[in-house]
């Protein structure tokens, strides 16, 4: 929409920083975040809390699994998506901040309008 998020200049970034073998966290109980990114990213990030897609569950939301150590432990790149401009982006994905703080590290931040893009890289 013409004063919400940007999806097209998100998912610009995302290629020339992805290797293969990342994954992806959107805003918890989004409804369009995960639409809107995967719709511009033709080989996006893995989903990797997603259990049920929006579509497959005939609701708007996706359903997520909680996120857990064992989930991110071969995860060595996570992108992390979310809804607003957050100078620290787990400020709106509480639930991963112990986890990701304990092994990884924020490598990157963007701001492409009305959210945050964030890139942590695993801790060596």
């Amino acid at each position: 929409s013409k004063s919400g998020s940007d999806y097209r200049r998100a998912a610009a970034l995302v290629p020339h920083y992805q290797p293969p073998g990342d994954a992806i966290v959107y805003s918890a109980d989004s409804r369009t975040m995960r639409a809107g990114l995967t719709y511009y990213l033709e080989h996006g990030p893995r989903d990797i809390l997603l259990s049920r897609s929006a579509a497959s569950a005939g609701r708007l939301r996706a359903s997520e699994v909680p996120p857990s150590p064992g989930r991110l432990a071969a995860t060595e790149r996570l992108w992390l998506f979310v809804y607003g401009v957050h100078p620290d982006p787990l400020s709106a994905r509480s639930d991963l901040r112990t986890i990701l703080t304990g092994h990884f590290h924020l490598d990157r931040v963007w701001f492409p309008r009305h959210e945050t893009l964030a890139l942590y890289i695993r801790d060596r």
